[in-house]
């Protein structure tokens, strides 16, 4: 629609240039509003059979935006009387100057891209003429979506002047130069000469790298040595005042803290001076070898840095192992290492050693002067969860091919698909994702165990932080590809011409990153807590409790995930054909498998450290019966198989992770009274055909709704019929077959 009035406009040699200009404006304007609740219009017209007008939505939105601005705006003029209130006024001037640069930097792409210029370039009006108000258009659009933080500025200059008429003219002011700084800035990038990427020599990161950690770890031991030395009491919280001298306390140690930097420097002056020297010659060498590289670079379209085999072989090997059905990663990875050249992440030194390696490794080595492993595990989950979520958010912004909508005709395939789906797709880039930051999660885990070496190696606090550490990976994994179900549109004709960067998507993002907002926060709260108290009972307590919470919140996560997983690359049939009936169930259910033994071992650990803390009970054979012991097997798989389908495979996992817990406190009663003797004689005889009956009763709820979404795409009840005939009822005669085995071991050796 807007490709054709404005073809209409700019080639009617009659119409008058100031109207051309005008309607141009106006059909982008138009256009650009109707795409910002698109989604929201049409799923209200979909569920409830509203036909709600774009217009009426997006003044809503702007409302409701507009009056949050508004709220910050008076509670910014309210501080004024505090002490630093002329910083914090300095810092919100300085963003939103530095903000329309950065908005415009991000619309260039689709603006390049944008059949509308082509149209504009075939009129017969001057080039120039129509390309400034095409500018100015976008300029119109800029300040109809980012008027509320402007409005935040135009506040402080009102009320830093105190003069009415001379504030209204600095704001005046300043919005012709918000305006120009967007404008310029989108004229440069749109008409200027595009910009190679610039690859940063790999010695030349390393030694950045190198000296980036160094200064945070000068400025970390710095500031929270002290803290370590002289910890807070917790005995403060039982003050009737402790909200109040808490603050206190904190305030003291860190100016201390930062009193001991500064007469470090006055009394070592020579220190000082050579510290100077020193960033500065590194400033030197890094700007005049970044520029000579950068020269050869652009004289250069091939670059290839680095062996092109070892990182990518490492990948593909993982692709294989975990997701062997998964055509989509195999696909992806590929054009990830054949264009890996013409991306903003050409480097394959920064895939291997990640910017955000330097704070884990700077924070974990300061906290080795805590000498408690329960809080070096809570501050490096707390710093990890961090470098994860850098890490790949770099790796989303660097890859396009991690975006559905960077594939439309892709999508268009799999709508016509019987077998596969676009949300499949979007899973296998989540998975994807995953496994491009796995060389991160093998040097965090290198960190971690040489840290609890350093701290004081205890077996089962090193394991609990380790598999802490992959399950928190997991969740960071799955919160930040989570939003791209919603924030990538790939319903629209043409993909360059809309603004995929609108306040819709902007309040899903928002909803989208609350859970990891909330996770941030609590490990923000442990690693304070770890450094500021540094009690080892409250530490070992929150070290458990974290570990259950994420390992619930991973098997919440898998239960709604694991179950959308299926065959994508042939049929039932041609796996058994290749495999045989059990090879094609193991092939389609291995990772759900391997994962519900990691939920079993990491609840088995739970176990074992709760039950540490309690004093164990006497050890004396029940005399229970086989039967009793059958039933409640039997009991226990049909709750898993009945409640789990219910629940989408979320109260199978929590069961499994229940069961895990039990054994484990069983085998910690055991060492408490020194009797294991009795985990060979007693324990395994049974746990051996029990713990494998378990997994399988566990992984069944998984294969029901596998087999109802394969009938549902395939809108076969042949298919389900076969499915569940020909996999899920042998699984449950060979769980039951287990359950009647151990009932029968556990009658004879159990305790």
């Amino acid at each position: 629609m807007l490709q054709e009035k404005s073809a209409r406009l700019t080639l009617d040699k009659g119409a008058p240039m100031k109207w051309v200009r005008w309607e141009i404006v106006r059909i982008m304007v138009l256009n650009q509003t109707r795409q910002e609740f698109a989604t929201v219009v049409l799923k209200l017209k979909e569920i409830f059979g509203i036909a709600v007008p774009a217009w009426v939505v997006w003044t809503v939105a702007v409302v409701l935006q507009n009056s949050v601005f508004v709220m910050i705006a008076y509670l910014v003029l309210g501080s004024r009387g505090i002490p630093g209130w002329w910083v914090l006024a300095g810092l919100a001037l300085l963003f939103n100057l530095y903000m329309p640069s950065t908005m415009a930097r991000r619309d260039v792409e689709r603006l390049r891209n944008d059949p509308l210029r082509d149209i504009l370039k075939q009129s017969p009006w001057p080039d120039e003429d129509l390309t400034i108000t095409w500018l100015l258009g976008e300029t119109a659009c800029f300040w109809i979506r980012h008027i509320g933080l402007q409005f935040v500025s135009v506040a402080i200059i009102l009320d830093v002047t105190g003069n009415l008429v001379l504030g209204f003219g600095i704001a005046i002011l300043w919005i012709a130069v918000v305006s120009g700084v967007y404008l310029w800035t989108l004229y440069r990038h749109v008409y200027g000469p595009a910009a190679n990427p610039y690859r940063m020599p790999p010695v030349l990161y390393i030694i950045s790298l190198t000296v980036v950690t160094g200064l945070l770890w000068f400025v970390s031991d710095q500031v929270l040595t002290d803290f370590a030395d002289h910890p807070i009491s917790v005995s403060i919280f039982r003050s009737d005042h402790a909200w109040l001298i808490l603050p206190q306390a904190l305030r003291a140690r860190f100016s201390s803290s930062l009193s001991g930097i500064w007469e470090m420097f006055i009394h070592h002056k020579w220190l000082g001076w050579l510290s100077v020297a020193f960033f500065c010659t590194f400033l030197a060498l890094y700007i005049v070898v970044g520029i000579r590289y950068r020269m050869r670079a652009a004289q250069s379209d091939v670059v290839t840095v680095g062996d092109p085999d070892v990182l990518f072989r490492l990948y593909h090997l993982l692709a294989r192992h975990l997701f062997p059905r998964n055509p989509f990663i195999w696909r992806d990875l590929l054009w990830i290492q054949r264009f890996q050249n013409r991306t903003q992440f050409p480097l394959r030194t920064e895939l291997w050693l990640p910017p955000s390696i330097s704070s884990a490794v700077a924070v974990s080595v300061v906290s080795w002067s805590l000498k408690d492993l329960s809080a070096f595990v809570l501050i490096f989950w707390a710093i990890s969860l961090y470098a994860v979520y850098q890490s790949l958010w770099f790796m989303l912004w660097s890859f396009p091919i991690l975006y559905p909508s960077s594939e439309l005709r892709q999508v268009d395939l799999l709508n016509l698909s019987p077998n596969t789906s676009v949300r499949q797709m979007k899973i296998a880039k989540i998975a994807l994702l995953g496994v491009l930051g796995f060389p991160l999660l093998l040097e965090l885990s290198l960190i971690f165990l040489i840290g609890a070496f350093s701290v004081g190696f205890e077996w089962l606090h090193a394991i609990t932080g380790l598999i802490g550490l992959w399950l928190i990976y997991l969740l960071v994994t799955v919160l930040s590809g989570a939003w791209m179900f919603v924030l990538n549109r790939v319903d629209y004709p043409n993909i360059f011409s809309i603004q995929l960067v609108t306040m819709e998507t902007k309040f899903f993002q928002f909803l989208y990153q609350v859970p990891r907002r909330l996770l941030s926060t609590v490990f923000v709260l442990l690693f304070l807590t770890a450094y500021l108290f540094n009690d080892h009972h409250l530490n070992a307590t929150l070290e458990y409790s974290t570990f259950l919470g994420v390992m619930l919140l991973s098997a919440g996560l898998l239960a709604v995930i694991l179950p959308k997983g299926e065959r994508y690359t042939y049929s039932s049939a041609l796996g058994d054909h290749l495999y045989g009936r059990m090879g094609s169930i193991w092939l389609a259910q291995k990772s759900k498998i391997f994962i519900m033994i990691g939920i079993y071992i990491s609840s088995f650990l739970i176990g074992m450290l709760v039950e540490r803390k309690w004093t164990p009970p006497e050890i004396r054979n029940p005399g229970i019966t086989a039967l009793t012991y059958l039933v409640h097997n039997l009991e226990t798989m049909a709750l898993m198989i009945v409640l789990g389908s219910l629940s989408y495979g979320v109260v199978s996992l929590l069961l499994l992770g229940l069961n895990g817990a039990v054994a484990g406190i069983a085998v910690e009663i055991l060492e408490q009274k020194d009797r294991l003797d009795l985990i060979w004689k007693a324990f395994l005889p049974h746990a051996i055909f029990e713990i494998p009956a378990t997994l399988l009763s566990a992984v069944i709820p998984f294969m029901v709704w596998s087999a109802i979404l394969h009938a549902k795409r395939t809108r076969s009840l042949q298919a389900l019929r076969s499915m569940v005939t020909q996999e899920v009822v042998p699984m449950i005669v060979i769980a039951v077959i287990l359950f009647v085995i151990a009932a029968f071991m556990e009658a004879q050796f159990g305790l």
